[in-house]
């Protein structure tokens, strides 16, 4: 199971105590996959490729009004599609339902409806989140921690993906949209935001096991970064020893080392046999009465003077 399946596995187990938090993550399923028409007939529909969604979505009907929704299953003969879950409600409990999501005079995807059909049912800071968790368990995915920090919800019409937005602003999560072929995706890629989003939602489980992944990820990423700094470090160390022995051996070869002041024959013949020490290691080698930068001074002129012979 994906780590996306796990979050929307453990979201579809929250269950809300309170009508108006049931109605408004009941409108966050049907704005996705709802269709509604009041022509001669009325009647609705929620048609889903998620087992998720449909259970879900059954157990909302029936709490808020006290149906047992007609479910229908469509298997395809190409084994590579899913089977079609439907939930169907005709007449008066079509009529009913239409009531509840504040539908007035609408016909057509549940997704269309305007703005202010949205903010009437989630005014309260538990109704959105209760949205939230809906919108996430129909339309939402996220990316596994271990590869990146991405959660993303892809939305039939921009007037849902703004609401979607807004409602995630509003509880402290700020969130990107972006247009990709056709559809508006509402994205939030801040580790901590995401984290937040579990939290908020009820999937608390997720959220343990997400920060799990961050942390261990963030300690990783410190250890690599000290490694590397410190090889590099390393590198720079290794080749201006190198530089230098290159240089106190022309002076050797051509002057001779006991031709130089007392100070940089000791530091010459020091470093010789000390190839790999560093600076610092060469001041205490000498006692102490010189300092880091005192070694480094002397070297250079052992190089300025290798360089002009």
């Amino acid at each position: 199971m994906s780590f996306s399946s796990e979050v929307k596995d453990e979201l579809s187990k929250v269950n809300e105590r309170a009508r108006h938090c049931q109605t408004a993550e009941l409108l966050s399923l049907c704005a996705i996959y709802g269709y509604f028409s009041d022509g001669d007939k009325y009647f609705f529909i929620i048609k889903s490729e998620g087992l998720t969604v449909t259970k879900k979505s059954y157990i909302l009907l029936k709490r808020l009004l006290g149906v047992n929704p007609e479910v229908k299953i469509q298997t395809h003969i190409n084994p590579l599609r899913k089977s079609e879950y439907s939930i169907l409600l005709v007449g008066d409990d079509a009529k009913r339902l239409k009531e509840l999501l504040k539908l007035k005079g609408f016909w057509g995807f549940v997704s269309g409806a305007e703005k202010g059909i949205y903010k009437k049912i989630i005014q309260s800071t538990c109704c959105k989140r209760a949205f939230l968790r809906g919108i996430f368990l129909g339309a939402g995915s996220v990316t596994n921690p271990e590869k990146s920090y991405h959660l993303e919800i892809v939305l039939p019409t921009s007037s849902l993906a703004e609401v979607v937005q807004d409602a995630m602003g509003a509880v402290g999560i700020e969130a990107k949209m972006v247009i990709r072929k056709g559809n508006t995706v509402v994205y939030v890629k801040d580790a901590s935001k995401i984290s937040e989003f579990f939290s908020l939602t009820g999937a608390s489980i997720s959220m343990l096991n997400f920060e799990n992944v961050r942390v261990v990820k963030d300690v990783r990423n410190n250890v690599n970064r000290q490694v590397n700094c410190e090889t590099a470090n390393i590198g720079k160390t290794v080749g201006a020893s190198h530089r230098q022995l290159e240089d106190i051996r022309i002076i050797q070869n051509r002057i001779g080392l006991e031709n130089l002041s007392v100070g940089l024959k000791e530091m010459a013949y020091l470093r010789l046999d000390y190839p790999d020490a560093s600076l610092s290691e060469l001041a205490e080698m000498m006692g102490g009465g010189i300092t880091r930068s005192g070694v480094n001074h002397r070297l250079r002129r052992l190089s300025q003077i290798a360089a002009k012979l």
